[in-house]
């Protein structure tokens, strides 16, 4: 799977694919980069604990990480081409570029969440490939499978943070697990940031 960031989100999945789901093909006509004010009208069906919803993050079978080579180069034949005079290949849109994204290799991803599992089956129904750059093949889902647990993992187990975490919730933890991240979608909003302990540090929660 490959990933923009450290980690990769249960709930801002989900909160991904019911934005989707409501929006149609107008979800891809939203503006790019520009905080919405969704987390506030979309409800997930998923726990939600004061200012979290109870998922972690994805949690890979094996802890091999690599770096893929990704590179972007308009084709001479492209259709588009064609039709300009003078092409600038050293910048603008038509730049040639090669970019370095880091990967997972893992043949299962594991999501524990606290919430309907009917409703949370039925979203990820459709689902076929997680992750960056799904459109070269990466991320693809070959099979899911759904358990229930007895035990909530899906902020903490057996002592460890499973997700990032608001240092307020918690009774102790590890500081030197404590960096300031976003602690709700969409992840990448400076405004959803918050002083946190992140997966795998130590955590034990107030409640």
């Amino acid at each position: 799977m490959i990933m923009a960031d450290n980690w990769y989100h249960g709930d801002g999945l989900i909160a991904n694919l019911l934005m989707r789901e409501l929006l149609g093909d107008d979800y891809y006509n939203l503006p790019p980069r520009t905080p919405l004010p969704v987390a506030h009208y979309l409800r997930l069906p998923l726990r939600f604990s004061h200012l979290i919803y109870h998922s972690s993050v994805a949690i890979p079978d094996s802890d091999i990480q690599r770096v893929t080579r990704i590179y972007k180069r308009f084709e001479e034949n492209d259709p588009v081409l064609r039709t300009k005079s003078k092409i600038n290949r050293g910048g603008g849109y038509f730049r040639d570029s090669m970019i370095q994204i880091p990967y997972s290799v893992s043949n299962t991803m594991t999501f524990y969440m606290n919430g309907d599992i009917d409703e949370i089956r039925r979203i990820f129904e459709g689902l076929t490939a997680i992750g960056k750059k799904i459109a070269l093949g990466g991320g693809l889902i070959r099979s899911k499978e759904y358990r229930e647990l007895e035990t909530d993992w899906s902020l903490v187990r057996d002592g460890i943070a499973m997700r990032e975490i608001p240092v307020e919730m918690c009774r102790s933890y590890d500081s030197r697990y404590v960096m300031r991240r976003a602690v709700i979608f969409p992840y990448w909003s400076i405004e959803n940031v918050r002083q946190t302990v992140v997966p795998g540090g130590r955590a034990e929660l107030l409640f």
